[in-house]
């Protein structure tokens, strides 16, 4: 056995991606009822997720602080890019 052999078996010269791991709609809610937030991949933006808060579904949108009550789509419900969000104010540096 050639060291390209071994090589092959244990490593890639093609960079990986590190892909989120996507969950649907139902799967979703029980990280929220766990206290995480969650967001959908479609959206890019780590600073637009959702969350309960006061005994509500809510939404935080990535232009203020400010938290609104969530009307859900028909389009989120069947969305199965749904992931867990880390927001900054969850990074601690230091």
């Amino acid at each position: 056995m050639g060291i390209v052999t071994k090589l092959k078996n244990k490593f890639s010269p093609v960079p990986q991606v590190n892909k989120p791991i996507t969950m649907s709609f139902p799967d979703a809610v029980g990280e929220l009822n766990a206290g995480n937030k969650i967001t959908r991949v479609e959206w890019n933006d780590p600073e637009e997720y959702f969350l309960m808060k006061d005994g509500y579904l809510m939404v935080h949108h990535s232009n203020g602080n400010e938290f609104q009550k969530l009307l859900i789509r028909d389009a989120d419900v069947m969305a199965t890019d749904w992931v867990l969000s880390l927001t900054r104010d969850d990074v601690k540096l230091g």
